[in-house]
């Protein structure tokens, strides 16, 4: 047994940290790529949007976060903000080909609305006044103009004239001007649906940025960055680069900013002084890390990067800092019972201790809270299996297959002396066996007593397997046989027999606590479309399926849990929310701040593992959210309720964005 770290305490305090719903924030940055950023100069906020499908909203003076909403399950690859009003435009991609613009309300953390786009946008932008919403495409009818407040795409420039990269809005909102990479600049009249005047100019120019007076603009080809005159459309000037990255106009200083690969060497910043008549220009040599994107405001340039990390430097004193990363554990699990909740974060099994995780609590809040704190049996991410009383199992999802017996006052207690060829896919146990699917498609049945395998079964493409008694419920292709997504197998006949089913692939399954129903997650081909699908299987070796919940798409992590008492079934299928199908109907728990993946249940309260490696809590019956747990890689921790409260460690509160 690997030796443990105590720590025992309960801190509750108020907060009145500024936040868009009263509640405390928590002080940490993107988890993965970020892809965007754009200043809100009215707010004075700097908005940043990555990979992990949130954009953030943060204070560019103090270097902390203000919100972060999660706009989308997937990434989000532009954004563009209402410089009149809180809004923002987001761009989703779903898939390959598969986008969808939505625009929301920051302040309020609503959306207003959400069409479909069959690719990603040439241009995103609001118009000045934010009556619009502008987006290109690379179609001949490029352009389309959006009611900023529905959606609605708007009758003005209809006609096709080419693909547009760039454009920009006078002050007014009565005329567009548009650069096309055919080399034309094109200027209209949007109240009058107009064709003013076409400028030739340079074609194919790209990383294009205007000058605060509109007169001119930058644009990059074939290492050279030029200066066009946007009224005669000639070149005033151009001069020799290295391939630019990104760019981006200074309005305060009149400077352009560009972003420069050198071409196998470190990465330096260009400035262009456009209120010189000879364009001076300086460069800064960058280091370590290397940036995709720039914003340039003020005496700072703002520079995202692969990990997530948004860096600053003073482009007076060449200082650099930085925003928070994601200094979030990485939660590989979680478990619960009456008395504790398991946690598997990083390095350390957390086990809170409190009354308030018991199945009789009706308190809101915990009035105790305890954490002890083990060392991981294992190197990597484990699995955490709940058996009776206060025992749990705890198996590794990347060393070949292992588990231990774990108690949550004393730790590991037992290490079965079992040699398996491959990490396990997945592990469950009822009163008599444990049940292990090796990554491989070996399934074993151990028995608990003895700590024996007392039967194996291999297949070819198994995905999921659930006990039923002396029965194995399996999940799988149903390209690898019997022409069936689920199999039975019976442990004391070795007789293997298909059940009916209508899926292409079951990869996830739940037995009912009745063992009448089995429950399934799997892909069905619906009317020529690829869908997730949620099933119940009853009857006769469970051949008789209904479809409970669909998803358009695939997910592929999304999980289930089975009330005892009310026969509800509870998932996060579809990524965006929890859905709660009962005999009832169909309630939607709504999420704004993470995506939910992972689901337990236990007494009133339903514990979500999201895909950002937060824990919330949520009250099954009224659907609104308790808590939420912040484990972060140094150990330390926080929970948060509604209103402002929280509890945490003795050294968490650095984690907490400042009052403003």
């Amino acid at each position: 047994m690997r030796g443990r770290i105590s720590l025992v305490l309960f801190i509750l305090l108020a907060s009145r940290a500024f936040s868009l719903d009263s509640g405390i924030v928590i002080n940490n940055g993107h988890l993965g790529k970020v892809n965007d950023m754009v200043m809100q100069e009215k707010y004075n906020l700097l908005f940043s949007a990555g990979d992990d499908g949130s954009f953030r909203l943060w204070n560019p003076d103090s270097r902390t976060l203000t919100a972060s909403i999660q706009a989308a399950p997937v990434p989000i690859k532009k954004i563009a903000l209402n410089p009149a009003g809180p809004e923002i435009a987001v761009v989703e991609q779903h898939g390959a080909s598969s986008f969808r613009l939505s625009v929301w309300n920051w302040r309020d953390k609503k959306k207003i609305f959400s069409i479909r786009l069959e690719e990603l946008p040439y241009h995103l932008s609001f118009s000045p006044l934010g009556t619009y919403v502008l987006y290109t495409g690379s179609n001949y009818k490029s352009l389309y103009v959006l009611d900023a407040s529905t959606g609605r795409v708007l009758p003005y420039i209809n006609e096709g004239f080419g693909i547009v990269t760039a454009l920009i809005m006078s002050p007014t909102e009565k005329t567009l001007m548009t650069y096309q990479p055919s080399g034309s600049i094109q200027y209209w009249d949007l109240r009058e649906n107009t064709r003013k005047q076409s400028i030739p100019c340079v074609p194919n120019l790209t990383q294009i940025s205007f000058t605060q007076n509109l007169r001119y603009m930058f644009g990059y080809k074939e290492n050279y960055l030029y200066l066009v005159d946007l009224v005669s459309g000639k070149t005033v000037t151009y001069q020799y680069t290295n391939p630019i990255i990104s760019s981006s106009f200074n309005p305060l200083n009149g400077e352009a900013g560009f972003l420069i690969d050198r071409q196998g060497q470190s990465q330096e910043l260009l400035f262009i002084d456009t209120n010189s008549s000879s364009l001076n220009s300086r460069t800064i040599p960058l280091s370590g890390r290397a940036f995709q994107r720039i914003l340039y405001r003020f005496n700072s340039v703002y520079l995202c990067a692969e990990d997530g990390v948004i860096s600053i430097l003073d482009a007076r004193y060449q200082i650099f800092s930085q925003f928070p990363d994601n200094r979030l554990a990485a939660i590989s699990d979680i478990a619960v019972n009456d008395n504790h909740l398991l946690v598997a974060a990083g390095k350390t099994i957390h086990v809170f201790g409190s009354s308030f995780f018991s199945s009789q609590n009706t308190d809101a809040e915990p009035s105790d809270l305890s954490d002890r704190q083990f060392n991981n049996p294992f190197d990597g991410p484990v699995g955490l299996e709940r058996l009776e009383m206060d025992n749990f199992i705890i198996w590794s999802k990347s060393e070949p297959g292992s588990y231990v017996f774990f108690n949550a006052d004393y730790g590991v207690v037992a290490k079965p002396y079992l040699s398996f060829d491959s990490p396990f896919q997945g592990l469950e146990s009822d009163e008599n066996s444990i049940l292990v699917l090796e990554s491989g498609g070996k399934i074993h049945m151990i028995d608990r007593q003895r700590n024996e395998i007392i039967y194996s079964y291999e297949s070819y493409g198994l995905t999921s397997a659930v006990l039923d008694g002396t029965k194995i419920i399996a999940g799988k292709s149903r390209q690898t046989g019997f022409q069936s997504s689920l199999i039975i197998i019976d442990t004391v006949s070795g007789e293997t027999v298909p059940v009916f089913d209508s899926n292409l692939i079951s990869y996830s399954l739940l037995m009912a606590p009745d063992r009448k129903t089995l429950y399934s997650i799997g892909f069905e081909n619906v009317q020529g479309a690829v869908k997730t699908v949620l099933k119940s299987h009853t009857g006769a070796s469970f051949g008789r399926e209904q479809r409970l919940l669909q998803f358009e798409g695939e997910d592929f992590s999304a999980d289930f849990r089975v009330d005892s008492d009310s026969s509800t079934v509870y998932t996060t299928l579809g990524q965006e929310a929890i859905t709660a199908v009962g005999r009832n109907g169909v309630r939607v728990f709504e999420e704004r701040d993470h995506v939910p993946r992972g689901l337990r249940l236990n007494g009133r309260f339903l514990y979500v593992l999201n895909k950002d490696h937060t824990v919330s809590v949520w009250d099954k019956a009224e659907g609104g959210k308790i808590a939420e747990l912040y484990i972060f890689r140094d150990d330390n921790w926080i929970v948060s309720f509604p209103g402002g409260d929280y509890a945490s460690s003795p050294y968490a509160g650095s984690y907490i964005s400042p009052q403003e």
